[in-house]
């Protein structure tokens, strides 16, 4: 029988804000080094706790790359299996950048993902720098390498 296990957002000894997984135990409880990822950790510019969200067999969040910028993120538990998902026509500062129009009325960080089947649809900052909360963008992992026109045409129909 295998053990349940649960992602977290936490920091360790040196002050790095990072991803965690544990299987509820003490020894069972350690930090994922993710390569790719800001120095201070998967979460050091974002304060607020990550939106975790289950797409198939990943989760998908908002971390910090190494640059320091806010991107789209995927994780299956493992530091190997935690990498950064390129989006197309995002803004060159980050995917979610415009985290401004990005908080909610509790003050913390959220892409507002949604899932639609094996789809994802979120919100965040265009390649112009423009926030897109009326505009959801889609991806799945069999279309991320596609343009945000491309998936924008086929899940948003406009009037």
């Amino acid at each position: 029988m295998t053990k349940a296990r649960e992602l977290l957002q936490g920091y360790d000894a040196s002050g790095a804000n990072g991803l965690w997984i544990t299987d509820g135990t003490v020894a069972g409880t350690i930090e994922l080094a993710v390569s790719g990822s800001d120095p201070g950790g998967l979460f050091a510019n974002i304060t607020q706790i990550a939106d975790f969200t289950v797409l198939g067999r990943k989760i998908l969040f908002a971390g910090d790359d190494a640059s320091g910028h806010y991107n789209l993120w995927e994780t299956g538990g493992t530091a190997a299996g935690t990498i950064p998902i390129p989006v197309s026509g995002a803004y060159s500062s980050g995917l979610f950048y415009s985290i401004t129009d990005l908080v909610d009325t509790a003050g913390g960080f959220n892409p507002h993902f949604t899932v639609f089947g094996n789809k994802a649809l979120f919100v965040g900052t265009d390649a112009n720098g423009h926030d897109t909360l009326g505009n959801q963008w889609n991806i799945s992992r069999d279309e991320r390498a596609g343009s945000l026109g491309e998936l924008l045409r086929r899940v948003v129909r406009r009037p």
